[in-house]
């Protein structure tokens, strides 16, 4: 039995007994009544399946072979921003420029990588359902 069924025998039970009094059934709580067995049901089997937990770690290392250059894209526009403000704390205005341009440039290519690798992702998804 599962806890539905155990909780609808006490209310049987109790209106039998005298101590609470009989639900009206409309379409309303038989519609919620279904959603709530529904809900236990995909519960159980999700429990129920030999699902690996993949922790963070595992999916980083997963997302970064799917598609490495967004992780290169972000380190390049870390340095390029890390170094750009030393130069702007030295007061070296060209170097922090240029630094700047960097990033803006490390940060396009970052931009890129996502958008070919959502585009890769797609196609790669299409051939796989079409076969």
């Amino acid at each position: 039995m599962t806890k539905v069924d155990i909780a609808e025998e006490i209310r049987k039970f109790k209106v039998e007994k005298g101590l609470e009094e009989p639900q009206k059934t409309d379409a309303g709580s038989a519609a919620e009544f279904e959603w709530i067995q529904l809900n236990q049901t995909l519960g159980e089997q999700r429990s129920t399946e030999d699902t690996k937990v993949e922790t963070s770690k595992d999916k980083m290392k997963r997302k970064f072979q799917e598609n490495p250059l967004i992780p290169i894209g972000f380190l390049a526009t870390a340095g390029c921003l890390i170094v750009g403000l030393g130069k702007f704390a030295r007061k070296d205005s060209h170097g922090s420029q240029m630094m700047m341009r960097g990033r803006i440039a490390a940060q396009g290519f970052t931009i890129f990588a996502m958008l070919g690798g959502v585009v890769f992702s797609m196609k790669k998804n299409l051939t796989t359902n079409k076969s």
